[in-house]
């Protein structure tokens, strides 16, 4: 195995998603579980694919929810001095066999948990209705993918990368009726959905991790009920403004979002990014969202808040 080579691969993938290269993280640790004398490179290697997308925080959290899965399937302590030494002590066998069930648990886990966001989507939509989303998240396609035939899409073509449009034709070739609609014209589209369904490849703390405009300067309608150390989240320009157009509408704002989603990046991730990814993402309050779809039970902002608060606690822990 090449780690080096799949780790360019996932850093240079400009076409998959937060959820899917989180997946594919977690099987290339567990290949490289496999290796021989693994257990002394394993903590260097998950600091460095958590860091290979930082502003797709599934990447990160789950390399570092797989050291600490990996840890205690060898009953150690990662809390506790000299734990690297001790997991580079190990036999490979041991290794090998704990990197793959880790893999195990968090892929089954994952599936447990879009099983449960497609199960409370179902419990939001009906027939008829039109969805308004923006940019592409395979969470939200898979969302898209359940809705009964009589429902319509409207995807905003997010330019320049044009996600959007290829998301309605993916749809179209599903039998799903699809539209694209232009950017500019997001508040004539939200004022005819009957649902927003956005997607977030980060929800972090604190609020200010846009560069181009900190949280300080936003609008107190647009953070209304937002201190700047809550919980926002981050996702493809343009869904700050189909915020503000659902809220002018009046439209209910419905998001996508794993618990893998959370983060606990201490600095944001727009500085570690590449140049392109910090043109590209922007971060948005969550004032205006009514459901957070995370798994079968619709998550409360405190949810959302402690996922991001242990994920910091695994930051320090296997980052440093």
């Amino acid at each position: 195995m090449d780690i080096d080579a799949s780790l360019k691969a996932l850093r240079l993938d400009r076409r998959a998603g937060s959820a899917h290269l989180g997946g594919r993280a977690l099987d290339l640790l567990a290949a490289a579980a496999a290796l021989p004398a693994a257990g002394e490179r394993l903590p260097r290697l998950v600091r460095r694919v958590a860091l290979a997308r930082p502003v797709l925080a599934a990447t990160g959290s789950l390399a570092r929810r797989w050291l600490e899965e990996l840890c205690r399937g060898l009953v150690l302590d990662p809390r506790r001095e000299g734990w690297r030494e001790s997991l580079a002590r190990c036999g490979d066998g041991l290794v090998a066999r704990a990197g793959e069930e880790a893999r195990t648990t968090l892929r089954d886990e994952l599936e447990r948990a879009a099983a449960g966001r497609r199960a409370a989507f179902a419990r939001v939509v009906a027939p008829g209705m039109t969805l308004l989303t923006i940019s592409h998240s395979s969470q939200v396609e898979d969302l898209l993918r359940t809705l009964p035939a009589s429902c319509r899409v409207l995807a905003a073509s997010s330019l320049p990368g044009g996600e959007g449009r290829a998301l309605a034709a993916r749809l179209e070739e599903g039998g799903q009726a699809a539209e694209v609609v232009t950017d500019s014209g997001l508040a004539r589209a939200a004022a005819a959905a009957d649902l927003v369904l956005l997607g977030a490849d980060a929800l972090l703390r604190p609020a200010t991790v846009d560069l181009r405009r900190p949280a300080a300067a936003l609008p107190a309608a647009e953070g209304e009920g937002f201190a700047p150390a809550d919980l926002w989240g981050v996702n493809k320009l343009g869904s700050r403004l189909l915020l503000q157009t659902a809220r002018a509408a009046g439209t209910p704002v419905a998001l996508a979002a794993g618990l893998e989603k959370c983060t606990g990046d201490p600095a944001r991730p727009f500085i570690r990014g590449p140049r392109r990814e910090r043109l590209v993402f922007e971060s948005f309050p969550l004032g205006a969202v009514r459901h957070f779809l995370t798994g079968p039970h619709p998550a409360t902002r405190r949810q959302l808040d402690e996922a991001a608060g242990a994920d910091h606690e695994r930051w320090r822990l296997f980052m440093n």
